[in-house]
């Protein structure tokens, strides 16, 4: 039971039933318009049931998913960042007696672009790219790493006679 009204009228009568639907609630369909008292006036059940149903309305709710690539050396010296961020919008019902929101699983993927690595003089990174990634709702931020390594290098030694 949701709540109590009133209706009043004499023996015999038929009066118009007003439901006073309550606040977050809508009728459903079928509910009696009008109610004849009794003849014999000692029906102790002059109960009119108005069937109810709770209003619910579509909300959304968003996430942000970031993918953060860091570029280090070898040392684990942070030499650059490039962040890529995708937005979901995941839609809901909400029943708006209860407050309760059931949630969509109806949530298309999508995927982080591919990141080519930029080069850097004497250096060679551990990933030429970062790959493309497909990621859900309800991925979690995340990083990549990428290293890079410094190239073994050579030189030439002279040696000059300073006496000639």
């Amino acid at each position: 039971e949701v709540k109590q009204g009133s209706i009043s009228g004499k023996t015999g009568e038929t009066v118009k039933v007003t439901p006073e639907v309550p606040e977050n609630y809508e009728e459903v369909g079928g509910n009696p318009t009008d109610y004849t008292f009794p003849e014999n006036g000692t029906d102790e059940s002059n109960v009119v049931t108005i069937h109810l149903k709770h209003k619910h309305e579509t909300v959304t709710r968003d996430n942000v998913v970031t993918r953060t690539i860091e570029y280090r050396d070898e040392k684990g010296n942070l030499l650059d960042t490039k962040s890529q961020s995708l937005t979901f919008t995941q839609p809901g019902n909400k029943d708006l007696v209860t407050g309760q929101v059931t949630w969509s699983t109806d949530v298309p993927s999508q995927s982080f672009d591919e990141v080519k690595t930029p080069e850097k003089a004497g250096y060679t990174p551990d990933k030429a790219v970062v790959p493309s990634e497909t990621v859900t709702f309800d991925t979690k931020d995340y990083t990549e790493t990428v290293v890079y390594k410094a190239n073994e290098q050579t030189g030439r030694v002279v040696y000059v006679d300073d006496d000639n």
